[in-house]
């Protein structure tokens, strides 16, 4: 038996990015993992930098990188708000491993003017961008 579907939109500043009818979805929130199906109780979440991952079907699953962000899930709707999402085509493995480097220099270094928040937080963006690549591949 099929599973029931909803809607998922994606709107970053450029406008609507993603707009598609799926199975399952799951992204990371401030709180964890979050998984979502049609019947999912209505829920408004921050998100963390990470893989958002679309099921459409039994074996049919797209990742994409979304750097962070808000959720709303109402009414077999989940709408998405991100600065930026990038599909896993997109994902420049080579640049996102430089950036895991630089932030990890940053964070070992003594230095009082490192923001070790912002280091952190770009060094998360890296190793997640290169876990979605690696997932897809």
């Amino acid at each position: 038996m099929a599973e029931e579907k909803f809607k998922i939109k994606v709107v970053t500043p450029e406008g609507i990015k993603l707009d598609d009818i799926v199975e399952f979805v799951s992204f990371n929130s401030e709180t964890g993992e979050v998984g979502v199906l049609a019947s999912h109780t209505s829920l408004g979440t921050k998100l963390k930098p990470g893989r958002l991952l679309l099921k459409k079907g039994d074996s049919d699953s797209i990742s994409y990188f979304v750097a962070s962000g808000y959720a709303h899930i109402r009414d077999h709707e989940l709408s998405i708000l991100t600065p930026y999402i990038e599909s896993c085509d997109d994902i420049d493995s080579s640049r996102a491993e430089e950036a895991k480097v630089r932030a990890e220099k940053r964070l070992q270094s003594d230095g009082s003017s490192v923001d070790r928040g912002r280091a952190l937080l770009a060094m998360l963006r890296a190793q997640e961008r290169l876990f979605v690549k690696a997932q897809q591949s």
